[in-house]
């Protein structure tokens, strides 16, 4: 989904980049980024807006990568549909619309990574999807959160990786992400890049 270059680049300078993608099919190549990063001993804070905390680890889980300490769940769905199973490395927030409990999680998740990861060469927080938050609250109320919580992950120095349809429901989210973070990277960035490789290879 995102080359190494990019990856190393997003690590070393506490980046914040967004990740536009298509309505759909992103998800398998983002989950074999996952097991790679992991690999990298990157530990992981990972928001979800659209699947559930029980789907995303089976998903996971099948690209090979690994639920466990070096991994933190912020699952906004499951409460409200009360399929919460409770899991040791996850945050529930009560309904989608509670954006302050993402901010909750987020706390959570450093101090949960923190206590449990001594050797891990850097933290990455990945926002899975963050325009999906326009289904449940009103775009002044998600603008607002995006400012504030962006502050809060620049203070914390950490680097993130903001995913969102470049077909989503305002436009004008993707305008102002663009104003609040460090680039754009391609969903093709890692496709791309091969192509390029092979070339000059040629």
């Amino acid at each position: 989904m995102i080359n190494e270059d990019d990856t190393q680049s997003i690590l070393a300078n506490k980046y914040i980049k967004i990740c536009l993608v298509g309505s759909e099919g992103y998800e398998e190549s983002l989950y074999k980024y996952l097991s790679y990063l992991q690999n990298k001993n990157v530990g992981i804070i990972y928001i979800s807006t659209i699947k559930l905390a029980e789907e995303l680890c089976g998903a996971i889980k099948d690209s090979r990568a690994k639920i466990d300490d070096r991994f933190y769940i912020i699952d906004t769905k499951s409460k409200k549909m009360t399929r919460n199973k409770p899991l040791d490395n996850c945050y529930f927030v009560d309904s989608p619309a509670d954006l302050n409990g993402i901010v909750t999680g987020f706390s959570l998740a450093m101090k949960f990574l923190a206590k449990n990861n001594k050797q891990l060469k850097s933290l990455l927080l990945i926002f899975d999807n963050i325009d999906t938050l326009f289904l449940d609250n009103e775009r002044n109320i998600v603008d607002r959160f995006v400012y504030n919580f962006f502050s809060k992950i620049r203070k914390e120095d950490i680097p993130a990786i903001i995913i969102s349809r470049e077909a989503g429901k305002d436009k004008c989210l993707n305008n102002l992400l663009l104003d609040l973070t460090d680039g754009v990277l391609s969903e093709n960035t890692t496709a791309s890049s091969k192509k390029s490789k092979k070339m000059r290879a040629s």
